[in-house]
């Protein structure tokens, strides 16, 4: 399942892990809690990758890092290093497809 991050855990969760794939979103957004199970559901079929969810209303401070403008937002953080950022409803297929591609190089 995925954790949940703000501030205080943020940069030692990418720190210790190899790839970690971050949502960010509000709980006032209909795409969001759509994205939510997909989200979920590949987090449960890829246990080597850690996901975590950002609350843009909770943690402001790491949304404007981010430059979120829109949410749900996905970053992919391989090697404390941001390679992808999509700002999109991503269906399972897609982000299996992130995942592996990011997990495997």
């Amino acid at each position: 399942m995925p954790i949940s991050l703000n501030m205080s855990n943020f940069q030692r969760t990418i720190d210790d892990n190899p790839l970690v794939v971050v949502r960010f979103s509000a709980t006032w957004c209909n795409p969001c809690k759509m994205f939510a199970p997909i989200f979920d559901r590949v987090a449960a079929r890829s246990s080597s990758v850690v996901f975590g969810i950002v609350d843009i209303d909770k943690e402001k401070a790491l949304a404007k890092y981010f430059d979120v403008k829109a949410v749900p937002t996905t970053v992919f953080i391989r090697n404390a290093e941001v390679i992808e950022k999509v700002s999109a409803v991503l269906t399972d297929k897609e982000l299996d497809a992130h995942v592996r591609a990011l997990a495997v190089t």
